[in-house]
């Protein structure tokens, strides 16, 4: 029998890494539903017409954005949703790399209702995030910077810092609120079909609240924070740190300590110049400044390693960079009965 007809199976790509995940349907179904019971994020909807009275609503609001020439009529086209959209799936992708494999929840948009509306957002917000001081494209553009840095000297901790489930634990509001606070930091970079603050507000509010989403027979609305599949989700998130940043990382107490600051979406990198107790102190600090932003950390006098690479000194105190390349692993889960007992780690 092929492995994909299995039906007692479930077969995923790993969170991370080029790994693939077998598991047992119940075990991966019990997990998916660790997600789902969480009644602070997410409730059931009896409503069978919920996704159709949202495709009307939507409809008219463009209609009625175009005749009073707030939008073009090619934008016009490009945001109204196609005639039979397609509900949105729930899943998860195994974090093989955690303990006890948890899942990280993927809501696929793809031909949504939402779906137009959340590429427009991601076009319209997206040049707003390339002037956050402390955004980085990738890896490579993060090494870029690695050399330049003249106060290698002066570095006492490589730090990173991880933020916790980012994409489920920012407000609508809070989030709503930063990315407003850009365009109107930026307005002169926005693209020239970006409309203007109240309809943008207007369109953030139909993606980030009505993400209604399938698990087996049962259909979803995600109550709280943004889901990753969503277009908009990563410019979304973007911001919505870029403005915590500004409100909490980068203040006065702290500027003097942080010597290089850089992030990639919820992976932040730092050069610390102050003593460990001072690090305990800020790491302390912004993990209990906002009520559902956390974070977990490491850090290091000799070497650190952030994404792909592995960043150190030598002993003339000169930042050195070197690749870092985890191990590509197929984790598949052996046992008689299917159910996860114990995991054998293979290379591809």
């Amino acid at each position: 029998m092929r492995l994909s007809r299995n039906k007692t199976i479930v077969i995923k790509k790993a969170d991370k890494g080029n790994s693939i995940v077998i598991l047992n349907r119940d075990d991966y179904e019990n997990k998916v539903m660790e997600h789902l019971n969480d009644t602070k994020s997410y409730e059931i909807i009896k409503e069978t017409n919920v996704v159709k009275d949202l495709q009307t609503n939507i409809e008219t609001f463009l209609e009625t954005i175009f005749l009073h020439y707030h939008i073009n009529q090619n934008t016009y086209k490009y945001l109204t949703p196609q005639q039979n959209p397609r509900t949105s799936l729930f899943y998860i992708l195994p974090k093989i790399h955690k303990p006890l494999i948890p899942g990280r929840p993927i809501v696929s948009s793809v031909n949504s209702v939402t779906e137009n509306m959340s590429e427009f957002l991601t076009k319209c917000f997206q040049p707003l995030v390339y002037k956050l001081d402390s955004h980085i494209k990738d890896t490579k553009a993060f090494l870029k910077y690695i050399p330049r840095q003249k106060n290698s000297n002066q570095t006492k901790y490589f730090v990173t810092i991880d933020v916790k489930s980012l994409y489920t634990n920012i407000s609508h509001e809070e989030g709503i609120q930063a990315c407003l606070h850009f365009i109107e930091k930026y307005r002169n970079e926005l693209p020239s079909f970006t409309p203007n603050n109240t309809i943008i507000k207007t369109m953030l509010y139909f993606v980030l609240e009505n993400n209604y989403f399938q698990f087996k027979d049962f259909l979803y609305k995600q109550l709280y924070g943004t889901s990753m599949g969503t277009k908009m989700a990563p410019p979304f998130a973007n911001l919505f740190l870029g403005k915590f940043e500004h409100d909490f990382i980068k203040n006065k107490n702290n500027t003097q300590n942080i010597l290089f600051y850089k992030r990639f979406l919820d992976d932040i990198f730092i050069l610390w110049g102050g003593s460990l107790r001072s690090l305990k102190i800020f790491l302390e600090y912004i993990n209990n400044v906002h009520p559902t932003i956390k974070f977990t950390w490491d850090y290091s006098k000799k070497k650190i390693n952030f994404l792909d690479t592995t960043i150190y000194k030598d002993k003339r105190q000169t930042l050195l960079k070197a690749n870092y390349t985890k191990n590509p692993l197929m984790l598949i889960p052996f046992y008689t009965t299917l159910r996860i007992t114990q995991a054998t780690q293979k290379k591809i």
